[in-house]
């Protein structure tokens, strides 16, 4: 962080505040710049999954069983992470 010194002597309250905002937006505007958001989770059924990786049914079950490719329950339904079978179908 660049640190500026700043003389208070003969600062009208104007001035002081428009210091203190440049201060915060510059600052913001670095905060802002290195943490940019995770792009979202995509979540497909097992019906998607198993035909988006060419298997079957059982064999997506199976892989979740054998910790081959993780299943996440949501609100009572099986789901898959996209990046997940992404990863899967690379190896």
């Amino acid at each position: 962080m660049i640190q500026k010194k700043i003389q208070l002597i003969e600062l009208n309250p104007e001035d002081l505040k428009s210091e203190i905002v440049q201060a915060v937006k510059a600052e913001l505007y670095i905060l802002f710049k290195e943490n940019k958001p995770k792009p979202p989770t995509v979540w497909l059924t097992r019906k998607e999954a198993s035909q988006k990786i060419g298997v079957s049914l059982v064999t997506l079950h199976n892989w979740n069983l054998s910790g081959e490719l993780k299943a996440h329950k949501i609100g009572g339904s099986v789901r898959y992470k996209l990046s997940d079978i992404k990863e899967k179908l690379s190896k």
